[in-house]
Protein backbone atom coordinates (compact mmCIF):
# COMPACT_ATOMS: atom_id res chain seq x y z
CA UNK A 1 0.00 0.00 0.00
CA UNK A 2 3.00 2.65 0.95
CA UNK A 3 4.44 1.37 -2.77
CA UNK A 4 1.14 2.85 -4.26
CA UNK A 5 0.64 5.61 -2.26
CA UNK A 6 4.61 6.54 -3.44
CA UNK A 7 3.91 6.08 -6.82
CA UNK A 8 0.21 8.26 -6.80
CA UNK A 9 2.60 10.75 -4.70
CA UNK A 10 4.78 11.13 -8.07
CA UNK A 11 2.52 12.28 -10.02
CA UNK A 12 2.18 15.75 -8.81
CA UNK A 13 5.59 16.25 -10.02
CA UNK A 14 5.37 14.76 -13.35
CA UNK A 15 4.94 16.90 -16.47
CA UNK A 16 3.53 14.09 -18.27
CA UNK A 17 0.03 14.11 -16.12
CA UNK A 18 -0.07 17.84 -16.18
CA UNK A 19 0.25 17.76 -20.01
CA UNK A 20 -2.83 15.39 -19.87
CA UNK A 21 -4.46 17.93 -17.64
CA UNK A 22 -3.83 20.58 -20.44
CA UNK A 23 -5.32 18.04 -23.21
CA UNK A 24 -8.44 17.48 -20.65
CA UNK A 25 -8.67 21.49 -20.63
CA UNK A 26 -9.01 21.22 -24.37
CA UNK A 27 -11.52 18.73 -24.84
CA UNK A 28 -13.28 20.54 -21.78
CA UNK A 29 -13.28 24.11 -24.08
CA UNK A 30 -13.76 22.12 -27.43
CA UNK A 31 -16.59 20.49 -26.71
CA UNK A 32 -17.80 23.86 -24.54
CA UNK A 33 -17.17 25.58 -28.21
CA UNK A 34 -19.42 22.75 -30.29
CA UNK A 35 -22.02 23.31 -27.78
CA UNK A 36 -21.96 26.92 -28.10
CA UNK A 37 -21.93 27.11 -31.57
CA UNK A 38 -23.62 24.23 -32.86
CA UNK A 39 -25.68 24.91 -36.05
CA UNK A 40 -28.53 22.92 -34.90
CA UNK A 41 -29.33 24.67 -31.78
CA UNK A 42 -28.36 28.04 -33.10
CA UNK A 43 -31.23 27.19 -36.24
CA UNK A 44 -28.34 28.24 -38.45
CA UNK A 45 -28.92 24.58 -40.45
CA UNK A 46 -31.52 24.86 -42.71
CA UNK A 47 -33.35 20.83 -43.17
CA UNK A 48 -34.11 19.94 -46.15
CA UNK A 49 -37.03 17.55 -46.93
CA UNK A 50 -35.20 15.02 -48.41
CA UNK A 51 -32.63 15.21 -45.90
CA UNK A 52 -35.25 14.51 -43.04
CA UNK A 53 -36.49 12.03 -44.99
CA UNK A 54 -33.31 10.27 -44.98
CA UNK A 55 -32.88 10.79 -41.37
CA UNK A 56 -36.47 8.92 -40.70
CA UNK A 57 -35.37 6.16 -43.14
CA UNK A 58 -31.57 5.47 -41.30
CA UNK A 59 -31.15 2.95 -38.66
CA UNK A 60 -29.61 4.49 -35.77
CA UNK A 61 -26.85 2.10 -34.10
CA UNK A 62 -23.55 2.46 -32.55
CA UNK A 63 -21.29 0.64 -35.40
CA UNK A 64 -17.51 -0.05 -35.67
CA UNK A 65 -16.14 3.46 -34.53
CA UNK A 66 -18.25 2.86 -31.01
CA UNK A 67 -17.03 -1.12 -30.28
CA UNK A 68 -13.62 0.12 -31.31
CA UNK A 69 -13.46 3.38 -29.06
CA UNK A 70 -15.09 1.64 -26.16
CA UNK A 71 -12.86 -1.46 -26.22
CA UNK A 72 -9.67 0.66 -26.49
CA UNK A 73 -11.13 2.95 -23.49
CA UNK A 74 -11.16 -0.44 -21.46
CA UNK A 75 -7.51 -1.80 -22.70
CA UNK A 76 -6.18 1.88 -21.58
CA UNK A 77 -7.64 1.71 -17.98
CA UNK A 78 -6.76 -1.92 -17.64
CA UNK A 79 -3.09 -0.92 -19.03
CA UNK A 80 -3.14 2.16 -16.85
CA UNK A 81 -3.78 0.29 -13.85
CA UNK A 82 -1.67 -2.82 -14.42
CA UNK A 83 1.81 -0.21 -14.93
CA UNK A 84 0.53 1.93 -11.73
CA UNK A 85 0.40 -0.99 -9.64
CA UNK A 86 3.63 -2.46 -10.83
CA UNK A 87 5.03 1.45 -10.40
CA UNK A 88 6.08 1.45 -13.92
CA UNK A 89 6.02 5.12 -15.67
CA UNK A 90 3.50 6.51 -13.56
CA UNK A 91 2.69 9.25 -15.55
CA UNK A 92 2.24 7.66 -18.35
CA UNK A 93 -0.07 5.05 -16.45
CA UNK A 94 -2.34 7.82 -15.37
CA UNK A 95 -2.53 9.44 -18.68
CA UNK A 96 -3.33 6.14 -19.90
CA UNK A 97 -6.13 5.31 -16.96
CA UNK A 98 -7.65 9.03 -17.73
CA UNK A 99 -7.40 8.32 -21.42
CA UNK A 100 -9.80 5.52 -20.69
CA UNK A 101 -11.91 6.33 -18.21
CA UNK A 102 -12.72 9.76 -20.63
CA UNK A 103 -12.99 7.55 -23.96
CA UNK A 104 -15.56 5.52 -22.04
CA UNK A 105 -17.67 8.08 -20.13
CA UNK A 106 -18.09 10.69 -23.72
CA UNK A 107 -18.71 7.91 -26.13
CA UNK A 108 -22.05 7.19 -25.21
CA UNK A 109 -22.65 10.75 -25.18
CA UNK A 110 -21.71 11.38 -28.12
CA UNK A 111 -23.75 8.54 -29.68
CA UNK A 112 -26.43 10.02 -27.83
CA UNK A 113 -25.85 13.66 -29.85
CA UNK A 114 -25.73 12.00 -33.12
CA UNK A 115 -29.08 10.21 -32.56
CA UNK A 116 -30.30 13.58 -30.98
CA UNK A 117 -29.14 15.16 -34.04
CA UNK A 118 -30.51 12.51 -36.11
CA UNK A 119 -34.16 12.96 -34.54
CA UNK A 120 -33.74 17.00 -34.91
CA UNK A 121 -33.76 16.15 -38.44
CA UNK A 122 -36.28 13.95 -38.76
CA UNK A 123 -38.90 16.09 -36.71
CA UNK A 124 -38.33 19.10 -38.52
CA UNK A 125 -41.18 18.21 -41.17
CA UNK A 126 -42.86 17.27 -38.05
CA UNK A 127 -45.56 19.53 -35.39
CA UNK A 128 -43.98 22.07 -33.43
CA UNK A 129 -43.93 19.84 -29.99
CA UNK A 130 -41.74 17.31 -31.71
CA UNK A 131 -39.08 19.82 -33.03
CA UNK A 132 -39.10 21.20 -29.15
CA UNK A 133 -38.67 18.25 -27.96
CA UNK A 134 -36.17 16.99 -30.34
CA UNK A 135 -33.98 20.33 -30.07
CA UNK A 136 -34.34 20.21 -25.88
CA UNK A 137 -32.64 16.55 -26.04
CA UNK A 138 -29.65 17.76 -28.35
CA UNK A 139 -29.52 21.08 -26.13
CA UNK A 140 -29.35 18.26 -23.25
CA UNK A 141 -27.04 16.15 -24.77
CA UNK A 142 -24.45 18.77 -25.63
CA UNK A 143 -24.77 20.06 -22.09
CA UNK A 144 -24.29 16.41 -20.66
CA UNK A 145 -21.22 16.31 -22.72
CA UNK A 146 -19.62 19.61 -21.49
CA UNK A 147 -20.69 18.69 -18.00
CA UNK A 148 -18.51 15.34 -18.03
CA UNK A 149 -15.36 17.36 -19.87
CA UNK A 150 -15.31 19.24 -17.26
CA UNK A 151 -15.82 17.40 -14.18
CA UNK A 152 -13.03 15.00 -14.98
CA UNK A 153 -10.74 18.03 -15.91
CA UNK A 154 -11.57 18.86 -12.07
CA UNK A 155 -11.46 15.14 -10.97
CA UNK A 156 -8.00 14.98 -12.33
CA UNK A 157 -6.62 18.37 -11.00
CA UNK A 158 -8.15 17.55 -7.89
CA UNK A 159 -6.50 14.46 -7.85
CA UNK A 160 -2.80 15.39 -8.94
CA UNK A 161 -3.12 17.89 -6.10
CA UNK A 162 -4.00 15.73 -3.15
CA UNK A 163 -1.17 13.20 -3.50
Amino acid sequence: MNMLMDTLGELSSSYIAWLGVGFLALMAAHSYYHWLSCPYLCQKHDISVDEAREAIDRPISAGPRFLLSMTLGIAATIAGLFLLHRAIEPGVAFMLIVAGLVVMQTEPIRLQLRDSVARLVAASTGPEETQAAALDSLRTSHLWLVSVHFIMLFAVIAALLVF
